[in-house]
């Protein structure tokens, strides 16, 4: 874990800015025990590993004016006042590192309550399904009836003939008709294999028994 504080001395005027490397210890809740007395339970604590010092402000009135420690040219003194910050603010240091990982955690819980809830793969193409299910029944397949010329009204089916069709116009004492040729839709290819025998004449005979007469894996169709 790692994060970037300041800490900040009212007495000398001086801002620190550290880069702290540590460790969590989340807080562990009290146990109670017959054998070993329980445990009281720990509240949330951090361990400090290593500070680095990346920026030193001495505030005079208004103004401040930075230093870098990086920048030294003999050599970088970063560790060097990170660890002397740490020897002398460590309860400051302590506090301000387990504050951000509090307010870290505090964030990441409300953005997970607050994310909305997917349904399941298998709720969702269930759901797909009745839908494209439901707008197939919902669409027509047939195109909808002719319109009279005169009177816009739909063209009933009056009566049909084997070939042909005929329509004519709802509106009392309109005489016109409309004729179309009868359009027969395909239903799915079905194929059912029956046993039989076919006569000399050339017509085919369906035989119930065929089954207990013929031998097994020879079919009388293929004959």
């Amino acid at each position: 874990m790692k994060a970037t504080i300041t800490i900040t001395d009212a007495d000398r005027s001086v801002d620190y800015t550290l880069a702290v490397a540590g460790d969590f210890l989340p807080a562990t809740p009290r146990r109670r025990g017959w054998l070993d007395g329980g445990h009281p339970g720990e509240a949330p604590a951090v361990e400090i590993d290593s500070v680095r010092c990346i920026e030193v402000a001495l505030w005079c009135g208004k103004h401040a004016v930075s230093a870098l420690p990086a920048a030294d040219p003999c050599a970088s003194l970063e560790s060097k006042i990170g660890a002397w910050c740490l020897e002398k603010y460590r309860e400051e240091i302590e506090q301000a590192v387990l504050e951000i990982v509090l307010v870290r955690q505090e964030k990441s819980r409300t953005n997970e309550t607050s994310r909305p809830k997917a349904f399941p793969m298998s709720q969702n193409e269930n759901t797909k399904s009745r839908k494209k299910k439901r707008n197939r029944i919902r669409v027509r397949k047939t195109p909808p009836p002719p319109l009279c010329p005169v009177h816009g009204v739909r063209m009933l089916v009056g009566h049909a003939s084997p070939t042909r069709q005929y329509r004519y116009c709802s509106f009392p004492g309109c005489p016109e008709s409309q004729q179309s040729s009868r359009a027969f839709r395909l239903k799915n290819a079905m194929s059912l294999r029956y046993w039989g025998e076919v006569d000399p004449v050339g017509r085919v005979r369906l035989v119930s028994s065929a089954i207990e007469e013929s031998p097994k894996g020879e079919s009388p169709c293929r004959k």
